[in-house]
């Protein structure tokens, strides 16, 4: 049997091949069909997990896992390949497995943004969620990152300038730090990325926005808004075809009765709302949120946060997301769980909630 490596992330090609395997390998419990194709030709895998000899995977309550709706996040792809796996090798050799795969069906889509990840693996570039241009098609002004000297990475450049933010540190020539505001006669230095400036006007040198601002978890219907109210939204819900893809499968399969999207960023769980306080939702259905909450953080050691309340200032909302349309749209409960947490590993906590970020 086919088996994940550990040590690096999955290019589309290797996870087609281990899909493609575990469907060949376990033919009673896994069956592998795409649920769209991508602009640029790629499928949108997903692997259908039950035990058929116990029952027909349409006639069971169903999970649906999805990850890497953000091209960069690949973590998300990953933790879905493991709980594949884990679930396939575990069937008749763990109790909870084997009752998982008898009694439920596990729909599993390891990558959403199947054109974005590969541009993100395969080139020194990064995108959020696909690589066409969006909302314009003109290069944008100022500084777009790029690999300039060809060695497949985008660095950060430091040049010397009397007015300059940084520092070099006295603890590492490698790092700079902050100036400090009464900072004066010293060697200092502006930073920026690795790039070419567009129209540059021979005084300010700004970041240009990117050419590929489409958000895939801006895009989906519900409390969906246009650009000017919400970056990345795209001209109409499920614009892209990646997402109706996720939506026209979801809607196809009327056994599913919850739902996770793996993300990477801040280590914890999320739920809806994401446009309203909690006090706006059925008393019911958040005391099931909550009692989920609990759950996760028993299992997983990770906390969850309303998207309203904890997770973004409310006076800017992030609207047309995937757990908001599962919820309010499709009527399951739906979650994203934020793996990995780089503050958290630098030493940082936010007590008070992830605002702004």
């Amino acid at each position: 049997m086919k088996r994940i490596s550990i040590d690096r992330f999955h290019t589309y090609s290797e996870i087609t091949d281990l899909l493609e395997g575990w469907a060949a390998s376990y033919p009673n419990l896994a069956r592998l069909f795409s649920a769209g194709e991508s602009p640029e030709g790629r499928q949108q895998w997903v692997l259908e997990l039950t035990c058929h000899a116990a029952g027909k995977a349409s006639d069971k309550p169903a999970y649906f896992i999805n990850g890497n709706t953000h091209a960069g996040e690949v973590s998300g792809s990953a933790a879905c390949l493991y709980t594949i796996q884990h679930l396939l090798t575990g069937y008749a050799q763990d109790d909870l497995c084997t009752h998982i795969l008898d009694t439920r069906t596990i729909y599993v889509m390891p990558r959403v943004a199947v054109d974005g990840s590969e541009y993100y693996l395969t080139t020194p570039n990064s995108v959020r969620s696909a690589p066409r241009p969006y909302p314009d098609t003109a290069p944008a002004d100022g500084l777009t990152p790029q690999d300039i000297d060809g060695n497949g990475m985008i660095l950060k450049m430091r040049f010397p300038d009397p007015l300059g933010e940084w520092k070099i540190s006295e603890q590492d020539p490698r790092l700079m730090v902050r100036r400090t505001p009464d900072e004066f006669g010293g060697q200092y230095y502006r930073v920026l990325p690795e790039g070419l400036i567009h129209n540059y006007d021979g005084v300010e040198i700004k970041l240009a926005e990117s050419a590929f601002g489409l958000d895939f978890n801006r895009n989906f219907a519900a409390n969906w808004f246009p650009e000017h109210k919400q970056e990345g939204a795209g001209p109409y819900p499920f614009s892209a075809p990646e997402t109706k893809a996720v939506a026209d499968f979801m809607l196809s399969h009327k056994n599913i009765v919850g739902t996770l999207a793996y993300h990477t960023a801040a280590g914890l769980f999320l739920r809806p709302f994401a446009h309203l306080s909690d006090d706006r939702m059925p008393p019911g259905d958040l005391d099931i949120y909550k009692a989920l909450g609990v759950l996760g953080e028993e299992t997983a050691g990770l906390p969850t946060f309303s998207l309203y309340h904890q997770f973004w200032d409310p006076n800017s909302l992030t609207l047309g997301s995937f757990p908001e349309w599962a919820y309010e749209h499709y009527g399951i409960f739906g979650l994203e769980i934020e793996l990995w947490n780089l503050p958290k590993r630098a030493g940082i906590e936010y007590p008070g909630g992830f605002k702004g970020m």
